[in-house]
């Protein structure tokens, strides 16, 4: 706003270079001094017979200093469109649904029999994410020889598993676990993908640490990385990358539980020092 009439003495007005100098050593800026006088917090005052060089009361100027800005109340993004999901070891009967998941993920020939075979083999082998009843994600977490773990890393089409191939779990005894065909449902929005991902990766974490309460002893753990997110999940739990100088364009990683220094990892020997107390004489 400019005002040619004014009752200021001349001591008590300010030129914009005196102005914006003021502004700048109370930590703000030119432009800010400009947006107050644009907003009418500042009196722009030209003498008569100017036409530039207008002047600024300086009571103005330092109460528009001293004004707090405004805060800006930002949105937080609505979360009641993600829906919840529930985690939990998958049966036989599961593979029905569990296969199509299986096709949308990687390949279009599954065999559901050969993979229940797997679960009544070893009840723990498989999880199941389920939201609004449906499943929506899928793992196999499966106790292997340390040599057939490597056979399957190393191919580059991977070769059958037989059910008795598969290890059984017994306290007390080491196993290499081999993680595989981790994945959930990718017909939904990124934040549902995201939401569900981050529940069933601390599924699976907590049911590698379950073993460790049960005094299963876990010498490795293997896995692939199919999808950068799944990548960045083996990493996030303390994989690293490992070269098996094999003609395979896949990505191999392993974790060493008993070297790592995981949070994921030293859960999970936590758990199995507890269970060692409790059941193994010193």
């Amino acid at each position: 706003m400019e005002a040619e009439d004014n009752n200021y003495a001349p001591e008590e007005l300010m030129t914009a270079q005196e102005a914006v100098q003021a502004f700048t050593a109370a930590g703000l800026s030119g432009p800010t001094f400009r947006r107050r006088v644009h907003d009418g917090h500042i009196d722009s005052i030209l003498p008569e017979g100017r036409q530039r060089g207008a002047l600024y009361p300086k009571s103005q100027v330092l109460a528009a200093i001293n004004e707090k800005p405004k805060k800006i109340k930002r949105r937080r993004k609505s979360t009641s469109s993600i829906k919840p999901s529930t985690f939990s070891l998958a049966t036989p009967q599961d593979m029905i649904e569990i296969a199509p998941l299986l096709v949308s993920f990687y390949t279009p020939r599954i065999d559901p029999q050969k993979r229940a075979a797997w679960i009544e083999r070893n009840p723990e082998v498989a999880f199941i994410l389920r939201c609004e009843g449906e499943a929506v994600g899928c793992a196999f977490i499966m106790p292997l020889t340390e040599q057939k773990i490597l056979e399957i890393l190393s191919s580059q089409v991977k070769p059958p598993t037989r059910p008795h191939e598969i290890l059984l779990y017994e306290p007390g005894k080491d196993v290499h676990l081999y993680i595989r065909a981790v994945g959930v449902l990718q017909t939904v929005s990124k934040e549902q993908r995201r939401h569900w991902a981050a529940r069933f990766i601390k599924g699976l974490a907590k049911a590698v640490i379950d073993l460790g309460e049960k005094g299963i002893y876990i010498d490795k753990i293997y896995a692939q990385g199919d999808t950068k997110a799944g990548e960045r999940a083996l990493r996030s739990l303390g994989f690293a990358q490992i070269d098996l100088n094999a003609p395979t364009t896949r990505k191999n990683y392993m974790l060493d539980v008993a070297q790592s220094g995981s949070v994921f990892a030293m859960r999970y020997k936590h758990a199995l020092n507890v269970w060692r107390s409790l059941n193994e004489e010193e």
